[in-house]
């Protein structure tokens, strides 16, 4: 596939060539996906194409998400796009609510075709007052420190709140609420089971 001869702006005309060049090993059945992807998906889907078509090393050519200049909605964007590549090569079907209530960020089908609600956040979270005591919120996170080769979980937040509760619900700052910085070793061997690959 050649760029169109009549594009005579030669910046967009490598732009057209770049994404054909990219686009040359996508799949019939993808090509499908991406015509009903919302955009920020089918820019992460272009992206990830890219990656392995040219054979670019991911740690060079992961985007940051933390950078000091994105808003936290930025932040929550480029998470939700990158766990959503993620999730669909996982083999979920991957739905975003038109609004975010009550704690549902994304909804998440299975192979088995179970629906789950999924709370996106940037690091390990409970919450019993706003996501629990109904068993149906999932929690979907990175570990915060594991760099450009991020581990993401997707853990029922009612079995993370009673592991959390276990360990912290004694300490003067716990309020049926906690948030993890960083995953100890003993959180780690706790979520392995729930680690997305």
């Amino acid at each position: 596939m050649m760029a169109d001869s009549s594009v005579n702006d030669k910046p967009l005309r490598l732009m057209v060539e770049t994404l054909e060049s990219i686009l040359l090993g996508v799949k019939a059945k993808q090509v499908e996906l991406l015509a009903v992807m919302p955009p920020v998906f089918v820019i992460a889907a272009i992206t990830t194409a890219w990656r392995y078509n040219s054979g670019t090393n991911r740690r060079e050519a992961t985007v940051p998400t933390t950078s000091p200049s994105l808003t936290p909605n930025e932040v929550e964007a480029a998470n939700r796009a990158e766990v959503t590549a993620l999730l669909i090569r996982a083999g979920y079907r991957v739905y975003r609510p038109e609004a975010d209530c009550y704690g549902e960020d994304l909804i998440l089908r299975d192979r088995e075709e179970k629906l789950h609600a999924v709370q996106l956040k940037s690091r390990p979270t409970v919450d019993w007052k706003k996501l629990g005591g109904n068993g149906r919120i999932w929690m979907l996170f990175p570990d915060p420190e594991s760099g450009n080769e991020r581990r993401w979980f997707l853990v029922p937040h009612d079995e993370l709140y009673e592991w959390t509760k276990q360990r912290h619900g004694h300490t003067p700052k716990w309020d049926d609420t906690w948030s993890y910085p960083h995953i100890s070793r003993e959180l780690a061997d706790f979520l392995e089971p729930f680690r997305l690959s």
